[in-house]
């Protein structure tokens, strides 16, 4: 049992959408879902948060984002960047704010 599992059990106790909880459930292989735009974006999301170091479980070099998320949502590798940067510099704000 891992994080994406138990997100979409909590989604189904939640009682929120079944399309959210199988985004949740299969974002970090999107492609196992016919209907993915939410898993794609949510993998995504998870890379970003990997690089950002907001999860230390792995290291962020070993998780790549799937290259068939990146072209379903028209993302290159520079506009990942840039979001990358972004919220890290965002990130840095807050806890300095903090």
């Amino acid at each position: 049992v891992d994080h994406a599992q138990i997100s979409g059990e909590l989604c189904r106790k939640w009682k929120l959408p079944e399309k959210h909880a199988l985004a949740m459930q299969y974002h970090h292989n999107p492609f196992a879902l016919k209907e993915n735009d939410l898993a794609c974006i949510i993998h995504i999301a998870d890379y970003i948060a990997f690089q950002c170091d907001l999860d230390s479980f792995i290291d962020a070099a070993l998780y790549q984002p799937d290259e068939k998320a990146m072209e379903k949502l028209q993302f290159d590798e520079n506009d990942l960047a840039e979001l990358v940067k972004e919220v890290g510099e965002t990130l840095e704000q807050v806890t300095q704010a903090i």
